[in-house]
């Protein structure tokens, strides 16, 4: 939620690269801890990857709402959880 620097705003640069690593740890930790709930936990994490950007855009100043964000956020978020249905370490 911190003001980037305008360098930062333009294009797939770092801010995108921060969302998809940031939302991959939460799908991870979040379905390693709840295993029996991992449908829940990803679907409530879509909605804080929406809620934050709809934050950003209407409280938060010097941010704004960014679509892309939310689509790097919701491809790492699914792609965590794929990697954790598919790991030796999550069909224990």
């Amino acid at each position: 939620f911190a003001p980037l620097a305008t360098a930062e705003r333009v294009g797939f640069g770092m801010d995108k690269v921060v969302h998809f690593f940031l939302f991959a740890g939460l799908a991870v930790l979040g379905v390693r801890s709840y295993p029996r709930q991992k449908v829940a936990v990803v679907a409530l994490l879509l909605v804080y990857t929406a809620g934050s950007e709809y934050l950003q855009g209407q409280y938060i100043p010097f941010r704004s709402f960014d679509v892309y964000d939310i689509l790097a956020d919701t491809v790492r978020l699914l792609g965590g959880a794929v990697y954790l249905q598919f790991s030796r370490h999550d069909q224990e």
